[in-house]
């Protein structure tokens, strides 16, 4: 979120032209909007639906049912929240190549704007890293036998790692 956050005010700030702006503010945008649709969501097994759960049945694009298949619930979220991210990464590369960034480093008025957008793109890399990598150690305590004998894990869904593309522009990062 935060990511998208400083795109988008790279974006507003004029210092770009016009097609690196919209083009990085679309994708802000959408990644910002992906972000409150995963907070927004109920409660598997809550019983109430998300707000957008209603529009989606009434528009017919999951059907009304839930196939074991289908990609509904959580999951879902988090694959359209990876896309979104990995599309605002794409859009950040495509609006700041090296011949944009170098320059645009230089201008007074841009360098808080990079340094905070550096920043957020070094947090989400690590952020990503450890997210990860507790995913990895949940799924190998799941695997023995105690865990598996006991139930100690119940019902609760097998931990996924959140695969995106977090690679920044080039340059952007020393």
């Amino acid at each position: 979120m935060r990511r998208a956050a400083a795109a988008d005010r790279l974006a507003r700030s004029g210092l770009l032209d016009p097609a690196s702006s919209v083009l990085l503010a679309v994708a802000a945008a959408d990644a910002l909007g992906e972000g409150e649709e995963v907070g927004d969501a109920a409660p598997e097994g809550s019983g109430e639906e998300g707000p957008d759960e209603e529009g989606r049945r009434a528009a017919g694009r999951d059907g009304g049912r839930r196939d074991a298949g289908a990609a509904t619930g959580p999951g879902r979220l988090t694959a359209e929240r990876e896309r979104a991210e990995s599309d605002l990464s794409a859009a950040l590369r495509a609006a700041l190549p090296p011949e944009v960034l170098v320059p645009l480093g230089q201008d007074p008025s841009a360098a808080p704007l990079l340094e905070d957008l550096a920043a957020e793109c070094r947090r989400l890399r690590l952020a990503r890293r450890f997210s990860n990598e507790a995913q990895v150690q949940v799924r190998r305590r799941r695997r023995s036998r105690l865990v598996r004998w006991g139930r100690l894990a119940g019902r609760a869904p097998e931990p996924r790692t959140f695969e995106v593309d977090d690679e920044p522009p080039p340059g952007l990062l020393p």
